[in-house]
């Protein structure tokens, strides 16, 4: 026979299979959401790892450049250091010994006393009116006029205190772009009694250099 069926009965089951869905999509929904959550804290993780390693790379490369200027900072200074004694002792010698000599003595002296100094190329003895005298090699060019350089009126005008270091400059005793490092030569009264001068090829500096690797995108710069 039929029965009959009690209307909050039937609502009371419609809305019990409702309440079961929910929760199940909410569970679906918090699955999901710790997933994302899990996935963002992975990629957080590495990108923080990617940077702290960028951080540790840019550190380690600053110091190893901070290491290797000032290893060739102090390199620069002993090579400086080894022409500006040259100048010295030339100037010294040339003032007591050397202008008594045949110049086929003054020549082979110079010589001499550039062999040992590889960043020398040649030394010049220069007269108080700015003509090359004698150099420590035959270049191929005539002994020139240089009483317009800088280095020469610095000497003479005693404004260089001591040693001077020109620009870069084509010189005129072998006519390659150069440093042209320079000391005063004075009488034993003081007066001005010329200049000698050491030529620093900037080819020689490129060559003392060039087996430095610095990477891509990077440059020595001398100052």
């Amino acid at each position: 026979a039929p029965q009959a069926v009690h209307p909050r009965r039937t609502a009371r089951r419609r809305g019990g299979g409702t309440r079961r869905m929910t929760s199940s999509e909410r569970l679906r929904q918090r699955i999901v959401a710790a997933g994302i959550v899990l996935v963002a804290a992975f990629a957080g993780s590495a990108v923080y790892d990617g940077w702290r390693l960028h951080q540790q790379i840019t550190f380690a490369t600053e110091r190893e450049l901070g290491n290797l200027a000032k290893a060739l900072a102090e390199q620069g200074a002993r090579n400086l250091q080894a022409v500006d004694l040259l100048l010295r002792d030339t100037a010294e010698w040339w003032e007591t010994t050397g202008h008594g000599l045949p110049p086929d003595d003054i020549a082979a002296a110079l010589a001499a006393r550039v062999v040992g100094i590889s960043q020398v190329s040649v030394l010049t003895l220069v007269d108080s009116q700015g003509r090359q005298r004698h150099r420590s090699s035959v270049t191929g060019a005539p002994l020139a006029d240089v009483s317009d350089r800088p280095y020469f009126q610095s000497q003479r005008e005693g404004s260089a205190g001591g040693l001077y270091i020109n620009e870069p400059v084509v010189t005129r005793t072998n006519r390659q772009p150069a440093l042209v490092v320079s000391r005063r030569l004075a009488r034993r009264d003081g007066t001005f009694d010329g200049v000698v001068t050491a030529i620093v090829t900037l080819q020689e500096l490129q060559a003392a250099y060039s087996a430095i690797e610095l990477g891509e995108g990077s440059a020595l710069l001398l100052t």
